[in-house]
């Protein structure tokens, strides 16, 4: 069943209308048929498997957007530690010429 027509059951039962700016306007890119089709022309079972599918490739996004951020930050605190060493040597070698230098 098309999602205009359980919307259009549900204000009969409900007795009441729904907000026109819920079903207009919405495309939804259909692999299968390579092409936007408007929600509300979808089978709900479509529907139902098109929103599992984005939530699955969002959950993926987030997954993949934490682990680039725990890289960037594994990176940070490396390069804290390259700075840390790196302020080490600079002194270690300025005392080196200075000893050489006396």
């Amino acid at each position: 069943m098309k999602l205009s027509k359980i919307i259009k059951t549900m204000e009969v039962i409900e007795e009441k209308r729904v907000p026109s700016d819920i079903l207009e306007g919405f495309l939804y890119h259909s692999r299968s048929r390579e092409e936007p089709i408007q929600i509300h022309d979808m089978d709900i079972v479509h529907v139902i498997r098109a929103f599992k599918n984005a939530m699955h490739r969002l959950d993926n996004q987030v997954t993949v957007g934490k682990m680039y951020l725990d890289g960037m930050e594994a990176d940070r605190a490396r390069i804290h530690e390259l700075v840390v060493e790196n302020k080490k040597l600079k002194k270690q070698v300025e005392n080196m010429l200075y000893v050489e230098d006396v």
